[in-house]
């Protein structure tokens, strides 16, 4: 009986973590097809995001043209993360206002980015829940299988 109740407990901790993360995936990859179009951008200045007080983000302003018309839009980097301000200053002293490949929205330009990875972090935290999900209900029916042998 007390078998039971654990792997009721594995399995539903299990599902709510995979639900989770899959909402999460799903919101990612909704996000890296929707941008599927592309244009150079004009970077109009850089500068730094406080993520949380040891994390900094670098940030970039742009404008791009779609069909004639102008959009802007603003980035804020996933990658690299800085431990701490000057850090992050130092970074954006080094940029300089260039053109930037500019990911967007062909049904929407406004929704736009300069930044569009495949969230491939994402997907491994998705599809592992899923994969020890699976592992519960091989190891419940060989338990059974056991448990029918014994009788």
């Amino acid at each position: 009986m007390k078998v039971k109740w654990l792997w009721l407990g594995l399995f539903v901790i299990s599902t709510l973590v995979a639900l989770y993360f899959n909402a999460i995936l799903s919101y990612r990859l909704y996000y890296f097809f929707k941008l599927s179009s592309s244009s150079l951008a004009q970077i109009e200045s850089w500068g730094v995001k406080e993520l949380s007080p040891s994390r900094f983000a670098l940030t970039a302003d742009f404008t791009f043209t779609v069909g004639g018309k102008p959009y802007k839009g603003t980035t804020v980097f996933s990658q690299p993360i800085f431990p701490n301000e000057d850090a992050a200053e130092g970074a954006v002293k080094e940029k300089s206002p260039t053109q930037e490949k500019v990911y967007y929205s062909p049904s929407s330009p406004k929704i736009s980015s300069l930044q569009n990875d495949f969230p491939l972090k994402a997907l491994f935290r998705g599809v592992l829940p899923l994969i020890i999900i699976i592992y519960f209900f091989a190891l419940k029916s060989r338990f059974r299988e056991e448990m029918i042998e014994e009788k």
